[in-house]
């Protein structure tokens, strides 16, 4: 509950009017190949993720992200014969972004904040469900709006989740 009430007031304090004369507020949407990765498992599902942030200084800015994914972006582990399916539930997470460069038509940026992902894994013998949590970090690079990034967003003494991600991200 806690962390639905944080991403409200995330919301809320993006749409001040200063920001908005401003336009400062940015949407995007990125393909993401996530890598999930422990002792026995190195699996790349993909998913779908949307990001909606704002400019709070010349560079700086908060942003959050909800991620799903998709219908046959699954990924499968053969295991003593028997197949594991692996799907990105969700991914939802809120960041502070540094941009260099920012204002003109190339900007890198680095990247921190906290994530919340849930994985589904599907076999024969039914499905189960890993929720995690972690601070996360970053880098990424901007060129007229295109993105590529590389995230790491879990990480967990057992488990790993890293993404490559490449998308478009538009101001208004």
């Amino acid at each position: 509950m806690f962390k639905k009430i944080l991403y409200l007031a995330l919301l809320l304090g993006l749409s001040n009017t200063s920001v908005l004369a401003e336009e400062r507020i940015y949407v995007g949407i990125q393909g993401s190949e996530f890598n999930l990765e422990d002792d026995s498992l190195d699996v790349k599902p993909g998913a779908l993720v949307l990001r909606f942030g704002g400019y709070i200084d010349e560079g700086a800015a908060i942003e959050v992200r909800a991620g799903l994914g998709m219908n046959g972006l699954e990924d499968t582990n053969n295991v003593s014969g028997s197949v594991f399916e692996y799907n990105v539930e969700s991914v939802l997470g809120i960041y502070g972004l540094y941009h260099v460069g920012w204002g003109s038509d190339a900007s890198a940026y680095g990247i921190f904040g906290f994530t919340e992902a849930e994985i589904k894994e599907f076999s024969i013998s039914g499905r189960q469900s890993a929720q995690q949590s972690s601070l996360s970090a970053g880098i990424g690079l901007n060129i007229a709006g295109f993105n590529f990034e590389f995230m790491h967003y879990i990480t967990d003494p057992d488990f790993d989740i890293t993404a490559i991600s490449f998308g478009y991200v538009s101001s208004f």
